[in-house]
C-alpha cells in the first residue's frame, strides 16, 4: 500500500517535468497491478490547479481530475479534525510546509509508504514514515 504525493501525479501528466518518465512508469505499474493507493482529498485540487496553473488548459486540467478519480485502487481520504491534528502534530515537530505534512499524516495513519519527488520530505518524513521515489519502488517492486 503506499500514498502517493500530488507531484508524482503531475509530473506523470506533464511531459515537460524533468520526472515525468519515472512518474508515468510507476502510474502505469501501480494501475496495472491495482496495487491499493491513499491520497488525502486535497490531492484533487493540487492536480487539477496545478495542471491548469502551468498549461492553462483547463479541460487538461479536468481530464487529470477524472483520472484520479476513476481510479478503482486509489482511496482518499477527507482532512477531518484527527487529521488535521496529526497533520499539525508531525508538520510542527518535522517542520514540513502544510501540505507535505497532509501526505504525511495520511502514509502515517495508513501505515503505507509516501512516494513523493520531494528530496526535503523524504529527508525529513523518514523518521516517521518510509519515504521512497517512485523509480525506487518500481526498482523494489
Amino acid at each position: 500500500m503506499l500514498t502517493v504525493d500530488a507531484n508524482v501525479w503531475i509530473a506523470s501528466h506533464q511531459s515537460g517535468e524533468p520526472s515525468h518518465a519515472e512518474c508515468r512508469s510507476f502510474v502505469r505499474e501501480i494501475t496495472r497491478r491495482m496495487t491499493p493507493l491513499h491520497a488525502p482529498q486535497l490531492v484533487e485540487v493540487e492536480c487539477a490547479c496545478a495542471v491548469a496553473r502551468r498549461t492553462r488548459n483547463t479541460q487538461m486540467a479536468e481530464a487529470v481530475h477524472r483520472s484520479l478519480r476513476i481510479l478503482p485502487s486509489l482511496e482518499l481520504h477527507l482532512l477531518d479534525d484527527s487529521m488535521v491534528l496529526l497533520a499539525v502534530k508531525l508538520g510542527t515537530s518535522l517542520f514540513l510546509r502544510g501540505a507535505d505534512a497532509i501526505y504525511v499524516a495520511t502514509a502515517h495513519r495508513t501505515l503505507t509508504t509516501l512516494i513523493t519527488l520531494d528530496a526535503e520530505v523524504r529527508r525529513r518524513a523518514s523518521a516517521v514514515v518510509p519515504c521512497l521515489l517512485p523509480s525506487e519502488w518500481l526498482a523494489a517492486n
